[in-house]
C-alpha cells in the first residue's frame, strides 16, 4: 500500500514539474516578445518617427501587464533589458541602477567614451518604455492619480531618454548626467503617486 502512495506522490510530484517548466518556457517567450517590442519601439524613435513609435507602443501596452513592462528596468539578471551589449560589461547593469548612478555625478568622460553606443541605446529604450507606458495610461483618475500626471511623466520619461541617447552619441558627460536626472526625476514623481 506505501508503494502504491509513493508512485502517486511522485506522479504527481511530476506532473507539477512539467507544469512549472511550461510556466518558465512560456514566460520567457513572453519576455522575449516585450523585449523584441521595446527594441521595435526604440529602433522607430531612433529614426524620428514618433508617430510609428506610438502606434507600436500601444501594440506593445495591449500585450503586457505595466508590472512586466517596469521589468524590463531591473538588471539583466533579474530578466531585465540590462545595459550594453555584454552582460557585466558596464556595471551597474540594469537600467534603473545605472540611470541612479549617471545621474548623481557627471559621469567620467572615459565611461561615456567607451560606453557611447550602449548608453545611446539605453537612452533610446528608456524613451521606448516611456512611449509604452503613456499607452497604459488609466482609465480614469482617482484622486491625485490623475491620467493628465500619467501622460506629463511619461513623456518626460520620453523626453529624458531621447537627451540621454543624444547626449551618448555626440559624448557628453553633462549630458548624460542631465538628461539621466531628467529620466530618475520622471520615474520617482510617477511612482510616488502611481505605486
Amino acid at each position: 500500500m506505501n508503494k502504491v502512495r509513493v508512485w502517486v506522490a511522485a506522479a504527481a510530484l511530476a506532473a507539477v514539474g512539467l507544469t512549472v517548466v511550461e510556466i518558465s518556457r512560456s514566460t520567457a517567450a513572453q519576455e522575449k516578445g516585450l523585449v523584441e517590442g521595446i527594441n521595435k519601439v526604440a529602433e522607430a524613435l531612433k529614426k524620428g518617427d514618433k508617430t510609428g513609435a506610438a502606434k507600436l507602443a500601444e501594440g506593445v501596452a495591449k500585450k503586457f501587464e505595466l508590472d512586466e513592462i517596469m521589468h524590463a528596468f531591473k538588471p539583466r539578471k533579474k530578466g531585465g533589458l540590462g545595459v550594453g551589449g555584454n552582460p557585466g560589461a558596464i556595471t551597474p547593469d540594469g537600467i534603473e541602477q545605472s540611470v541612479q548612478k549617471l545621474k548623481r555625478d557627471v559621469p567620467p568622460k572615459a565611461d561615456v567614451e567607451k560606453n557611447a553606443e550602449a548608453y545611446e541605446a539605453m537612452g533610446y529604450q528608456i524613451a521606448a518604455l516611456g512611449e509604452i507606458t503613456k499607452a497604459k495610461v488609466p482609465e480614469a483618475d482617482k484622486g491625485k492619480k490623475t491620467r493628465k500626471d500619467w501622460v506629463i511623466w511619461s513623456n518626460d520619461q520620453i523626453d529624458g531618454g531621447l537627451q540621454l541617447a543624444k547626449a551618448a552619441k555626440e559624448k557628453g558627460a553633462q549630458g548624460v548626467k542631465t538628461a539621466a536626472d531628467k529620466v530618475n526625476t520622471a520615474c520617482n514623481a510617477c511612482h510616488t503617486t502611481f505605486r
